[in-house]
C-alpha cells in the first residue's frame, strides 16, 4: 500500500527511480506484499495466542479457568477464589440496583405497569446487555415466554 501510494504522490519521482511497476500485474504485487505482511503479523499474533494456551495445564489449578467443561474443577477454581465471586455478585447487585429502585419507584407512585412497560423493556435489555453473555443466555431463553416478558 505503501509503495502505490507512493507512486500516486509523486509518479516523476518513482519513474526516475525505477520503482514504478512496468505493468497492472506489478502494480498489484506492490499492494499483495504489504497485504502478505499484514497477514503474517495477524497469524503470528494468533500463533502466540494458542501457543499460550497449549502451555496452560488448563485443569483449574493455578490462575487459569478449565479449558474443558468440568463441575467440580469450577467450583475448585473458584472456592480458590473468593474475592472473584464477591466482586462479581457486588458487581450484578450496583447494576441491577438502578432498576430495582425504578420498580420500587412505580409501586411507591401507584404507576400502572401499562403506563411504564416500554420503558421498563428498554431498561431491563440494557441490564442484561451490560451485565454480559450469561444474562443474555438467560434473557433469551425468559424471551420465547410470553407469559413472563410480554413482547412490546
Amino acid at each position: 500500500m505503501e509503495k502505490t501510494q507512493e507512486v500516486l504522490a509523486d509518479p516523476e519521482k518513482v519513474l526516475k527511480s525505477r520503482q514504478l511497476p512496468k505493468s497492472g500485474t506489478e502494480a498489484l504485487e506492490f499492494e499483495t506484499e504489504d497485504y502478505l505482511k499484514e497477514v503474517e503479523k495477524a497469524r503470528q499474533r494468533v500463533m502466540a495466542s494458542f501457543k499460550e494456551l497449549k502451555e496452560r495445564k488448563g485443569d483449574g489449578s493455578g490462575d487459569y479457568v478449565p479449558l474443558r467443561y468440568d463441575a467440580e474443577k469450577l467450583r475448585d477454581y473458584y472456592d480458590k477464589q473468593p474475592l472473584k465471586q464477591i466482586s462479581r455478585t457486588a458487581e450484578v447487585m450496583l447494576k441491577s440496583s438502578r432498576f430495582l429502585a425504578s420498580i420500587a419507584g412505580d409501586v411507591i407512585l401507584r404507576k400502572k405497569f401499562e403506563d411504564v412497560e416500554r420503558q421498563r423493556t428498554i431498561e431491563v435489555r440494557e441490564l442484561i446487555v451490560d451485565l454480559g453473555a450469561t444474562f443474555i443466555k438467560i434473557g433469551q431463553a425468559v424471551s420465547i415466554r410470553p407469559d413472563i416478558i410480554s413482547p412490546v
